[in-house]
This record gives C-alpha cells, structure tokens and sequence, in this order.
C-alpha cells in the first residue's frame, strides 16, 4: 500500500514512475522471484512461528526458545555469502532448489519427529534449514533485480524487500 502511495505521489509531482510494475510483472523473472520470496516468507515464518508455540505448549522459556532459534538465524546469516558465490557460479534456479531442498527437509524433520524441537539435535536441523532458506533468498532476489534494466535494478531490490 505504502509502496503505491509513493509511486502515484512521484507521478503527480512530475516524477519518474520507479519501477513500471504492468512492464514488470510480464517478465518471467520477476514473477518467479516474486513467487520464490513469497514462499521463502512462508516457510520461515511458519517455521518459526511452529517452533515458537509448540515451546511454550512445552514450557520452554524465552531464554530457552531463543537458544533453540538461534542456529537458524546464525545459519543464514553465515550462509548469504555462499549462496551469492554458488548463484555467480551456478545461476540462481539450481541455488533456489537446492535451498528449497534444504530447507524443506529440516522443517519435516522438525514436523516429523516427536520432541525434537527442543532437543541438541535440532540445532543441526535447524542450521540446514536456515542454510538452505540464505540460498533462497540470495539466488530469489539476484533473479528478481536481473528482471530490471540496470537504472532499475536498485528499486527492484528494494521492491524485493517488500516482497518479503
């Protein structure tokens, strides 16, 4: 909302549109992006929400829960840059399934198997769910802004955020 807001205010004072969106939303990049980062947003915060109430329907403290998280977030911020080396190399769809993969198998085995949210072994689980979701989110953002001319690119990164 405070994105369409911003860009018919810049319209009315004579500004430059930042980012066509008809335009954008033609290019298959884009869309795909948008529907990668849209699912990225899906399974962390499901993740996390998951984790989260099923610690407290355990009793689990705060200070208990957020030493359970704390491998996921570690996990992607330590694996960004990895994943913005393997999508230079490789592209960004091999790096987006990978991560999908990654990501996918540590939240079945977080759903699958009994009381292990809160168990050592977790720790693991969730640092291969949190690797696989920085793939994600680096190789999804890369295909994005490569949809966008490049006086374009920032706005769409930005747009990206958003998205997320």
């Amino acid at each position: 909302m405070c994105f369409a807001v911003v860009q018919q205010a810049s319209l009315d004072f004579g500004g430059d549109m930042g980012v066509d969106l008809a335009i954008s939303w033609r290019t298959p990049d884009v869309v795909v992006a948008a529907a990668v980062l849209v699912c990225y947003a899906f399974i962390l915060f499901g993740l996390v929400f998951a984790i989260t109430l099923q610690s407290q329907v355990d009793g689990a403290s705060p200070l208990t829960l957020s030493m359970v998280l704390l491998p996921l977030c570690a996990s992607i911020t330590v694996a960004g840059p990895t994943a913005g080396w393997a999508t230079q190399r490789w592209g960004p769809r091999p790096v987006i399934l990978m991560g999908f993969t990654f990501a996918a198998a540590g939240s079945c085995v977080l759903g699958v198997v009994p009381n292990l949210r809160l168990s050592p072994v977790s720790a693991l689980v969730l640092t291969v769910a949190g690797a696989g979701l920085a793939g994600v989110q680096v190789a999804s953002n890369t295909l994005l802004v490569m949809g966008f001319d490049e006086q374009r690119s920032g706005f769409a990164g930005a747009l990206a955020g958003l998205v997320t």
